[in-house]
């Protein structure tokens, strides 16, 4: 699944403390409340008033949000003991168990949610994306479809079913429901990004302009360079590609794969190996088992006449992946290439 699909977790804010009527108080600068006196504030409430459940629920927010999971447990037991009708208090719980990667138990307390508040779309929508979690895909769409029913003005519902499509292989439905969901909100990111990735997947020109909308978003969105990087790449657009690889590489100095396919790009279509070697040799320094860099910059080397520094790269290669037939083959091209010397 897509790194753009989370689970969206609500963190409850403890509003200002009341300010005083003197002129002289509300010229004064505004307290800076810490995390920690945040906390303070909700315990003292709740010495306060100890059998309110809603203080609990606040706390546990306020402790998944700091990823505290056992003591938030601990709080929103406490809150559905007190209360156990409050449809809310099981949607933290849900979240509770999702942090803990407990999907049964995520889905049981969303379940006895919707039990509660039948017309709550926010329910029917966790629901859905923990069905996809799960891939049961089929009852993901089904509780979409039940809030797109009720309010066809949303364009989340649209783009988890475009996902729950595409992980079942019916890219025509996926695409579908995308465009449906960027009618909706034409400056939505998912949807943008993720038709320019199943239109790119197809070659098809309109992956441009998707993925130049889902960069009017997000200008530093990494995934969305690459996919548009890989998009010109894979259409010969080789200095546009670059030019891509290169803002990646600017906002995040460690993304291995757009040195990867920089020195490819050099490599093959541009056949400056001495170029090349400098991006794969940044691929591995960002990622030093990474055996396709490993073995393009061996072969930079050998093309470079640099057989001692292709061996050593070539030899890397197998100890990480025994069976690399290029590292055998190159191999075997430096052991002719010392007996012709």
């Amino acid at each position: 699944m897509n790194k753009h699909f989370h689970w969206l977790i609500a963190v409850l804010i403890i509003g200002l403390l009341t300010a005083c009527n003197s002129e002289e108080r509300k010229n004064e600068k505004e307290p800076e409340y810490s995390e920690t006196s945040e906390l303070e504030i909700i315990n003292k409430r709740i010495l306060k008033d100890s059998t309110n459940p809603e203080l609990y629920n606040l706390r546990a927010q306020y402790h998944i949000n700091h990823k505290e999971i056992n003591k938030a447990l601990s709080d929103i037991n406490k809150a559905i003991q007190l209360d156990d009708q409050n449809p809310d208090y099981l949607i933290t719980l849900s979240d509770i168990y999702l942090a803990m990667g407990q999907a049964d138990k995520c889905e049981e307390s969303l379940v006895k949610a919707h039990q509660l508040d039948e017309e709550n779309n926010d329910i029917l929508l966790k629901l859905a994306e923990i069905n996809f979690l799960v891939r049961d895909y089929k009852e993901a769409i089904g509780c979409l479809n039940t809030i797109i029913e009720r309010d066809a003005s949303l364009p989340m519902p649209y783009i988890i079913k475009g996902y729950a499509y595409l992980e079942g292989g019916d890219t025509a439905r996926a695409i579908d429901n995308f465009r449906q969901a960027a009618a909706r909100d034409p400056e939505n990111y998912e949807a943008n990004f993720q038709l320019g990735l199943v239109h790119a997947a197809r070659g098809e020109e309109i992956a441009e302009d998707y993925f130049k909308k889902a960069l009017n978003t997000d200008p530093n969105s990494k995934e969305t360079l690459y996919g548009l990087a890989m998009y010109y790449q894979n259409t010969y657009e080789i200095d546009k590609a670059l030019e891509h690889y290169q803002r990646i590489v600017l906002l995040d100095s460690n993304f291995a794969n757009a040195y990867f396919n920089m020195g490819y790009i050099n490599l093959v279509f541009k056949e400056n190996f001495e170029e090349a070697r400098k991006h794969f040799n940044k691929a591995v320094q960002a990622d030093p088992k990474y055996v396709n860099a490993l073995y393009n910059r061996g072969y930079c080397n050998e093309l470079l006449g640099d057989y001692n520094k292709a061996r050593a790269d070539y030899q890397k290669v197998l100890e990480l992946h025994t069976n690399y037939q290029k590292a055998i083959d190159g191999l075997n091209r430096l052991d002719q290439i010392r007996l012709q010397e």
